[in-house]
């Protein structure tokens, strides 16, 4: 009977030790209840989905999304995503991007979660405060992977900004709740607020 594909063990002791890539192999095909032998392509999709999943106890997000970028090569490439926002669905769209780009960057889990409540509050914020804007999601992948977070919306402004981000501010819409608990999220948080509009960038790194 043949090996498995020799090219998925050969990828993993590219990232692994000899013995660890061995071992996450044979672990993940006794948990699919695969044969050790040549795979049809749908059960190799699945074989490689868990051996991320087991990998991810020997190898940090870098190497993880390296492993990822040999596995799957450019069609990995997390590209920018932006969405015009003018309605209260557009905040679902926005929340289940961001989360795919963070996967596809190979973020931890913890970043994935804050990215996507960033996002949301963002864009939750365009919808029920303003006439709407844009969202525009930058992954980038060097000198280490990081995602930012754009927000542009054509709202009046935010008159209280500097009370609402000092932490003081008792809000009885909810308008700034959201923003601050953002800031607190993110690596880097700016504003740039006018009478035509807010601009909010933010960032998270790993």
């Amino acid at each position: 009977m043949p090996r498995l594909n020799p090219d998925i063990l050969r990828t993993l002791s590219q990232h692994l030790s000899q013995t660890n890539a061995r071992l996450v192999l044979d672990r993940a095909l006794a948990r699919l209840k695969l044969p050790d032998q040549q795979l049809s392509d749908v059960d190799r999709a699945r074989l490689v989905a868990e051996l991320e999943r087991a990998a991810q106890l020997f190898l940090d997000p870098a190497r993880l999304l390296k492993l990822r970028h040999s596995f799957y090569g450019s069609a990995l490439k997390p590209e920018p995503f932006t969405l015009e926002v003018t309605a209260e669905h557009d905040i679902s769209i926005a929340r289940v991007q961001a989360r795919k780009l963070c996967e596809q960057l190979g973020a931890p889990a913890l970043v994935v979660q804050k990215v996507a409540t960033v996002v949301s509050e963002l864009v939750r914020n365009m919808v029920e405060y303003t006439p709407g804007g844009r969202l525009d999601l930058l992954p980038t992948e060097t000198p280490r992977p990081r995602m930012v977070v754009r927000a542009v919306d054509r709202g009046t402004g935010i008159s209280n900004l500097e009370l609402i981000l000092s932490g003081n501010y008792q809000s009885k819409t909810g308008l700034g709740v959201g923003l601050l608990g953002s800031k607190r999220l993110m690596d880097r948080f700016e504003v740039d607020t006018g009478p035509t509009g807010t601009r909010i960038e933010a960032e998270v790194s790993w």
